[in-house]
């Protein structure tokens, strides 16, 4: 029996039937940006990190001591879950004793100086860190033992 010799040539290509070839698979390549300018518009900045932290941690804080809607609550705290896993974390510091070597920023200083036991009575803004790395530090107002923020 002779075999059909199946040509694929013009006419194939007339008829519309696909050619075909000795490439299976032809490689796709895209056109990319420089490497400079990639970097700078799909990596964020770390600023804009920490604020989209302090925003929500902010938001957290109001929600919790007005009345807001428990599925604003809700949404809030998935949130911060969200932040944490990846990677965030932020301490408030309220109550803990003032250490001067700790890493922080003291905007305000309400106790009496001839005392030692200077204790942080209120945080402005948490320290944050990023996978168990500083990354922004507190901003607390310190006082002493007897000041009345502290006792909340």
């Amino acid at each position: 029996m002779a075999k059909k010799n199946k040509r694929r040539g013009y006419s194939a290509k007339a008829r519309g039937k696909p050619q075909k070839s000795s490439r299976s698979v032809q490689a796709v390549v895209v056109d990319t940006p420089k490497r400079d300018s990639a970097q700078s518009d799909m990596h964020v900045k770390v600023r804009d990190l920490i604020t989209l932290v302090l925003d929500v941690w902010r938001l957290y804080q109001r929600a919790q001591h007005e009345g807001v809607p428990e599925k604003v609550q809700l949404a809030i705290e998935r949130t911060l879950e969200r932040l944490r896993g990846l990677g965030f974390d932020w301490k408030t510091l309220e109550g803990q004793p003032y250490d001067p070597k700790a890493k922080i920023h003291v905007i305000d200083d309400r106790g009496p100086e001839d005392t030692e036991e200077r204790i942080i009575v209120e945080c402005l803004t948490p320290a944050i860190y990023y996978r168990e790395v500083l990354i922004e530090p507190a901003k607390i107002v310190i006082g002493g033992k007897n000041d009345g923020k502290a006792d909340r």
